[in-house]
C-alpha cells in the first residue's frame, strides 16, 4: 500500500513536470504595431455614398473639414473611385459675411482636373481650335486621412469620381459595377455617366440624369472658348465635329433620325442670332427629330445601332 501510494506521488510529480514544460515561456524580442497604412492608390474604390458635388466637406467654424471616407481595393459595386491623390493639399480660404462663409477651395479645380483625365478625353479641339469640354453626369468629391492616418501626419487628399447613374439631380446616388477609367475614351459606361434628358433642347437638358433613362437630347459638351462676333454656323460646324469624335458614328445624324444641336447663353439665357455675343457660353449636343425616345447614351457608340426604345 505504501509503495503504490509512492507510484502515485511520482506520477503526479512527473505530470507536473510535463504540463510546466509544456507552457510557453517568453518571446524574445518586443511587441510591434501594425503599420499604418499609405495614401490609397489610383483605382481603389469607395464602397459607401459620398457626399454630392462639390462634395468638399463643410465649415465649421473658420476650419474647413474634408469628408473621411473608406478606402479599399474595388470589390463588387462601388460609389466612387479614387483618381489621384494630392499629396500636398492646399489650404482652403475661408471669408467670414455675416451668419455665412465664403469658401474658395483650390483643390477642387485640380480634382475635377484628375477626373476628367481619368475618365479618358475630357476636351477636344476642333479644326478651328476652340477647346470643347466634354459634360458627363459623374460628380467630384474628396477624402482625407482615416484618423489613425492624420494620427502619423499624413495629410494628403485623395480626389474621387463617383458617377451617379439612373438617378436624378438631387436624389442620392447608386452604386454602380465596373471602372471608370477611361469611360469616355471607351464608351464602356456611356449609358450611366451621360448627361441625358427629355427636353425641347439643350437649354433646359442640364442638369440631366444618366442616358440609361428614356430620353430626347443628349448634352454632349460645352465651351465658352468662342469670341464675340463668331458666326453661328462655324459654331455649329465646331459642335458637329465634337459630336463625331465623342460618338464615333459614321454619320453623325444617323441619316437623318439625330439632328446636331447648339444652344448659346449669357449669363443663363438662352439668346438667339447670327453671331455670339460677348460672354457667350456655348452648349453642343444631339437631339432625336420626330420626338423619338433614345434608351442610351451615345458618347463611343461608334457603329453600333442607335439604343433607340
Amino acid at each position: 500500500m505504501t509503495r503504490r501510494s509512492g507510484v502515485l506521488v511520482l506520477l503526479a510529480a512527473l505530470l507536473v513536470l510535463v504540463v510546466t514544460a509544456l507552457r510557453p515561456g517568453p518571446v524574445a524580442g518586443t511587441a510591434a504595431a501594425e503599420p499604418v497604412p499609405g495614401p490609397p492608390a489610383a483605382g481603389e474604390c469607395v464602397s459607401e455614398p459620398v457626399q454630392q458635388y462639390p462634395g468638399y466637406g463643410g465649415g465649421t467654424g473658420q476650419t474647413y473639414v474634408y469628408p473621411q471616407l473608406t478606402v479599399a481595393p474595388c470589390t463588387g459595386p462601388r460609389f466612387a473611385e479614387v483618381v489621384s491623390v494630392l499629396d500636398a493639399p492646399a489650404q482652403p480660404q475661408i471669408v467670414a459675411q455675416g451668419s455665412s462663409l465664403n469658401i474658395s477651395d483650390p483643390n477642387q479645380a485640380a480634382c475635377r482636373t484628375a477626373v476628367h483625365d481619368y475618365l479618358g478625353t475630357a476636351v477636344t479641339v476642333d479644326p478651328a481650335g476652340v477647346i470643347w469640354s466634354t459634360v458627363t453626369t459623374v460628380e467630384v468629391s474628396v477624402t482625407r486621412p482615416a484618423s489613425r492616418q492624420e494620427a502619423a501626419g499624413q495629410r494628403w487628399l485623395a480626389c474621387l469620381a463617383a458617377a451617379r447613374g439612373p438617378t436624378l439631380p438631387g436624389q442620392e446616388p447608386a452604386p454602380y459595377d465596373g471602372t471608370l477609367r477611361d469611360a469616355i475614351a471607351t464608351g464602356a459606361a456611356r449609358d450611366r455617366i451621360g448627361a441625358c434628358a427629355t427636353a425641347p433642347d439643350l437649354d433646359t437638358a442640364y442638369p440631366a440624369a444618366a442616358c440609361s433613362r428614356p430620353h430626347t437630347v443628349q448634352l454632349l459638351a460645352t465651351t465658352r472658348d468662342l469670341p464675340a462676333g463668331t458666326p453661328i454656323a462655324t459654331v455649329s460646324d465646331g459642335c458637329r465635329w465634337t459630336a463625331e469624335r465623342l460618338t464615333g458614328l459614321p454619320d453623325v445624324t444617323a441619316a437623318g433620325a439625330l439632328t446636331v444641336r447648339v444652344v448659346v447663353s449669357v449669363d443663363g439665357r438662352t439668346v438667339t442670332g447670327d453671331v455670339l455675343p460677348a460672354d457667350a457660353a456655348v452648349a453642343c449636343g444631339l437631339g432625336t427629330v420626330g420626338g423619338r425616345t433614345l434608351g442610351g447614351g451615345l458618347v463611343g457608340l461608334g457603329a453600333a445601332p442607335l439604343p433607340w426604345i
